[in-house]
């Protein structure tokens, strides 16, 4: 869970805990809702694969957690930079 770095780190911490215990409370043994499932379009809110949301380091921004690598290739990828 990647979050706004302007928000008090109170309310980031708060707001990662509650899509954390979202995605635990509507996993795949919930029969109310399921977040991580795969519907009639893949890939429609999260990739198939997932299976939970993280929280990671409240100091940490989308560059350390996404990678690199992660990063370049998106930028390969992005619409706006082709020629």
């Amino acid at each position: 869970v990647v979050t706004n770095g302007a928000l008090s780190p109170t309310r980031r911490l708060m707001l990662a805990s509650l899509l954390a215990d979202s995605s635990r409370y509507f996993s795949d043994s919930s029969k109310l809702f399921r977040l991580f499932r795969k519907g009639n379009q893949p890939d429609l809110l999260f990739k198939d694969s997932a299976t939970g949301l993280k929280i990671n380091p409240l100091d940490s921004n989308y560059e350390q957690v996404l990678g690199q690598r992660f990063l370049e290739a998106s930028k390969a990828v992005d619409p706006k930079n082709c020629v």
